[in-house]
């Protein structure tokens, strides 16, 4: 975790790198981030908490890009 980010900065990180990685993968008929998006609504509908949005953001990014944990973890 970068400690050098405030919560508003690190969903917003953790929003661009998940958008980022995902940027050549599909959802159905719509761009990966959709799929990202509801996730995070759902997130938000019952918690709102900063560690587990950032989370929703980037819950299929180690599975399903390049990007590691210590690359992720540098980043967020």
């Amino acid at each position: 975790m970068n400690p050098d980010l405030t919560c508003d900065t690190r969903e917003a990180a953790a929003r661009a790198l998940a958008i980022k990685a995902h940027t050549s993968q599909q959802y159905g008929e719509h761009p990966y981030s959709v799929h990202l998006a509801e996730v995070v609504a759902n997130v938000y509908r019952y918690s709102g908490d900063n560690d587990l949005v950032c989370a929703a953001w980037l819950h299929d990014t180690l599975e399903d890009t390049t990007l590691t944990y210590a690359i992720i973890g540098s980043l967020i």
